[in-house]
């Protein structure tokens, strides 16, 4: 969504840790912070989680650096906009905080803007009971086992659980 319809254009990157070298800026990181699930319904389980999502808007610094984070903000903003539920994975994704720093370390000054999304999105819990096909057959349940003794050998020991109900 956000790749190559910026000011960045193709240089952004699904993470935060990846150094950022003067001839790569503007670029665009793009992480999570926190999420905080809630049970939405008990059976099956039904988890509501609210996810704090940060596009970090970093430039090289110069006397049109402001300028330079802003608009880039604000394409940023624009896109997600017009898709909030974000390629349908969320519920709703909405503009929270944006916070801007400076930062003169190394040989390279650059300026950040950090926004933060409040996503909301549902999971279902655990994610084997959501579909038809990932249901169990409860009343016939095989596994193998295979069985290694001390003389080497080995014994394939097939066992059935069945279940009454």
């Amino acid at each position: 969504m956000i790749l190559g319809n910026t000011l960045a254009e193709e240089r952004v990157f699904p993470n935060r840790v990846i150094p950022l070298w003067e001839k790569e800026l503007p670029a665009i990181c793009v992480y999570t912070l926190n999420d905080s699930p809630s049970i939405e319904v008990e059976a099956p389980r039904s988890l509501k989680i609210a996810l704090d999502l940060i596009v970090e808007v970093t430039v090289k610094m110069s006397e049109w650096a402001d300028d330079l984070v802003d608009t880039i903000c604000m394409q940023v903003e624009d896109l997600i906009s017009q898709d909030y539920t974000l390629g349908e994975t969320a519920m709703d994704c909405l503009l929270g905080t944006t916070d801007i720093t400076a930062s003169g370390e190394g040989n390279q000054p650059t300026l950040s803007a950090k926004i933060k999304f409040d996503v909301t999105y549902r999971r279902y819990w655990p994610e084997e009971i959501t579909g038809p096909d990932a249901l169990t057959d409860l009343h016939s349940i095989s596994s193998q086992i295979e069985n290694k003794n001390p003389a080497g050998g080995s014994a394939d020991i097939d066992t059935n659980v069945h279940f009454n109900g």
